[in-house]
């Protein structure tokens, strides 16, 4: 059995030249491109959900959004912030858009999580005239830069009116999800009028689903941000919904692929199989020898793949800066800004059910190619 085990190896490019194992390679490039798209369409929709949910608790309702008043110093809680939410008609001497007001005390609302999302490195009392703290998008479209001024209405509840306010601008922010933040204006909580809600963050947001079950249960009405923003996390899931759908689409084709190749190679190797019939391999021991060559194959191809893709991945990043900045609106919808995350255990899943699939494939469609082959060099003889 060595002289066949020598035979694979010369087969898989020992002792050959680089031209021959290139040549070999090629028909599994399909297989490669069909790991490199999986792989970057995974960390990409892996990468801006996790980004997305990050901004919904960050600049939406925290973890948790508590109607009333809610105070605790439990560990399990990372911060309790109560605010308050308004809409207002913003002026400036270049234009007028519509604003959410959040108010909120600037010393302990903004932690680091917040400010990371915010892309800020510091909010506080800086002793302007009614500070606040504004979205590019907004700023951009008031033509308000930091230090600037300009007038909001404001309703008041309080008094039943619409009441002018002079605000300053005392910064500007961009959380990379235009849709999000489009709109947002924080203040603070003295400027505006109204009921307290409070928005809870956990310092473990793994058991969120029984943190709402113990605030409930204690008398207060409360809801997750997944519940608050339904819609939106709803989209986060359909994409992954639909990733997951596409790798059943590309498995079959790996399959196809993987099938095609292998009749390439036994295509190839008619005489090379009719001199191992001469010596005494069996058939089956045929499909076996092409079967191991066609897989470190297909294998290969995942591999390189899967190098490839990861190292695309790190690129999307500067891709999705690029396309912002041609301010294509449908980019509104999608995180611009945001850190690469590779979901290891995801991909190795997935390119491990890609060749399960292929070696299913090889071996169904091997015991029919081979058998045709041996028929046609039989016949030939």
């Amino acid at each position: 059995m060595k002289v066949f085990d020598l035979y694979v190896e010369r087969k898989l490019g020992a002792g050959n030249r680089a031209s021959f194992f290139i040549s070999a390679s090629l028909p599994a490039l399909l297989i490669m491109l069909v790991s490199l798209l999986l792989v970057v369409s995974l960390t990409f929709i892996t990468s801006m959900a996790l980004s997305m949910e990050e901004v919904m608790v960050g600049l939406g309702c925290g973890h948790l959004l508590v109607d009333g008043i809610f105070s605790s110093d439990d560990d399990i809680f990372y911060s309790v912030d109560a605010v308050r939410t308004s809409e207002a008609l913003a002026f400036s001497g270049k234009a007028n858009a519509a604003l959410y007001l959040k108010g909120v005390d600037f010393q302990s609302y903004f932690n680091q999580r917040r400010l990371d999302c915010l892309n800020l490195e510091s909010v506080g009392d800086d002793g302007l005239l009614n500070s606040v703290y504004l979205s590019s998008s907004v700023a951009g479209k008031l033509g308000v830069e930091e230090g600037g001024r300009f007038s909001v209405l404001v309703h008041d509840s309080r008094t039943g009116r619409t009441r002018p306010l002079l605000l300053t601008c005392a910064g500007i922010f961009s959380s990379g999800y235009g849709e999000f933040d489009s709109t947002l204006c924080y203040v603070g909580s003295s400027l505006l009028s109204g009921d307290f809600d409070t928005e809870v963050m956990l310092a473990d947001p793994s058991d969120i689903d029984g943190c709402v079950d113990y605030l409930s249960a204690s008398g207060y009405h409360v809801r997750s941000y997944k519940d608050v923003y339904s819609d939106l996390y709803g989209n986060v899931e359909f994409s992954l919904d639909v990733l997951y759908g596409v790798f059943i689409v590309l498995a079959l084709l790996a399959a196809l692929f993987s099938s095609n190749i292998a009749f390439d190679y036994v295509s190839r190797d008619k005489r090379d199989i009719a001199a191992l019939l001469v010596m005494g391999l069996a058939e089956k021991d045929v499909r076996r020898k092409y079967l191991v060559i066609t897989l470190f194959f297909v294998l290969l191809a995942l591999v390189l793949g899967l190098v490839l893709g990861l190292v695309v991945s790190f690129f999307i990043p500067d891709l999705m800066r690029y396309l912002e900045k041609m301010d294509f609106a449908a980019l509104d919808a999608y995180m611009t800004s945001f850190s690469i995350t590779i979901p290891a255990a995801r991909i190795l899943l997935m390119l491990a059910g890609l060749f399960v699939s292929s070696s299913v494939s090889l071996f169904l469609s091997l015991r029919k190619t081979v058998s045709m082959d041996i028929s046609s060099i039989i016949a030939a003889g």
